[in-house]
């Protein structure tokens, strides 16, 4: 099933990508002025997906290394297994329209930037994002505004002063609010 999944999936991105020099495919916009695989991560990080899709371990599991990961990091695992629900709801081969990757949807940039060699890896995307949502909590000194700069970015909040009046980002940030709070988490 799996491999058929993947076959599935690389046949709709070669599909798409017959579309994309006619700006017809809006769902990988942010790729359609480069060819390069760097630019797609759905095909630079293929092998990774596929990998991850041979090998899914299970939700225990994967609650498993983000409470190790958040507990090493500085982080309340509770917020950190809440981020894990509201973006990916557990699954390792989540990728987002806009390119976000694995079980905290971690962006193409953003992954280089943390060093996480392959997003669909478990460990290191919740330590990259763990790192990262880290990083947000000590600049924005509030966990509600980290999680918007999560979601939005950390511009968008700077920009506002506050959580975007984006709809999708105040969702978010609502969403993972409660999850935290119901899974024992202290809230902001």
């Amino acid at each position: 099933m799996v491999r058929g999944l993947v076959e599935v999936l690389t046949r709709i991105w070669q599909i798409e990508g017959r579309f994309r020099p006619f700006g017809l495919n809006p769902r990988v916009e942010p790729w359609v002025s480069g060819s390069s695989a760097e630019e797609r991560p759905q095909e630079s990080f293929l092998p990774e997906l596929r990998r991850a899709l041979e090998i899914r371990p299970t939700h225990a599991k994967i609650r498993e290394i983000a409470v190790r990961i958040a507990q090493e990091e500085g982080v309340d695992p509770a917020l950190v297994l809440a981020v894990i629900q509201a973006e990916s709801g557990f699954r390792v081969d989540a990728t987002s329209f806009a390119g976000a990757m694995g079980l905290m949807q971690l962006m193409p940039e953003t992954a280089r930037a943390l060093g996480v060699k392959n997003p669909y890896d478990p460990e290191a995307n919740i330590r990259g994002g763990v790192r990262y949502l880290a990083q947000l909590i000590a600049r924005f000194g509030r966990v509600d505004l980290a999680l918007a700069a999560y979601n939005a970015g950390p511009g968008a909040v700077e920009r506002f002063g506050e959580i975007p009046p984006f709809p999708e980002t105040r969702a978010f940030v609502a969403r993972v609010l409660q999850a935290w709070r119901a899974d024992g988490g202290v809230g902001p």
